[in-house]
């Protein structure tokens, strides 16, 4: 039964993917306005019931704006080890984004080139990042408490834990020798060590 559940979720995400790169790989070649949701189906050879069973709209499909696609968050969150502390589980759950996204290279850099090729497509895009940092938000929050989110650290975590991706993507998106999951990682490395030597800064300071 898992064996067959596996490769059901297989096929799904293969199916996924084809309809991306299918909208993306059209789009660059006809234009945004010129494609429509039935050339992509005929492209991959699935029905349009297929193709909304994944996204609600053609624009969703070229900017990886999967139906459920942060839902994964939460539960990422909830999964790292009782003792680490907010920040670590942010850095955590972000590289594991990172890795994602570096799995799918190809993909990602035609969306990067039709973004910059048609710049009214970038607002809906950088929405996609609200979403996946409201859903960080809400998984720290089930972990930690809300107490902690009063004083808007928890969203301020998440912010910052999605920004570093953001900063870091487009260095990524020119090199090919460098992975996304490492270029995130060290900064992270570097964010963490600037935190701690003003940390103790302002200890000295108090001293």
């Amino acid at each position: 039964m898992h064996g067959e559940q596996g490769l059901r979720e297989r096929k799904k995400e293969a199916t996924r993917l084809a309809l991306r790169e299918a909208a993306l790989r059209l789009a660059l070649e006809r234009g945004v306005d010129h494609v429509t949701v039935g050339m992509i189906c005929a492209d991959v050879d699935v029905s349009q019931r297929t193709f909304f069973n994944y996204f609600s709209t053609k624009e969703e499909c070229l900017l990886h704006m999967d139906v459920g696609a942060a839902d994964w968050i939460p539960d990422a969150v909830l999964r790292r080890p009782v003792t680490e502390a907010p920040l670590a589980v942010v850095r955590a759950v972000v590289l594991e984004l990172a890795a994602s996204i570096q799995t799918r290279k190809r993909e990602v850099l035609l969306r990067a080139r039709l973004i910059t090729e048609h710049s009214h497509l970038r607002a809906r895009y950088l929405a996609g990042y609200e979403v996946f940092e409201r859903r960080l938000t809400e998984g720290l929050i089930t972990r930690f408490g809300a107490a902690l989110s009063e004083d808007l650290r928890l969203p301020v975590l998440s912010a910052v834990g999605l920004g570093v991706l953001r900063a870091e993507f487009p260095r990524w998106c020119e090199k090919d020798d460098r992975s996304l999951p490492e270029m995130v990682d060290t900064a992270f490395e570097t964010l963490e060590q600037h935190v701690l030597a003003r940390a103790k800064e302002q200890d000295h300071e108090r001293c």
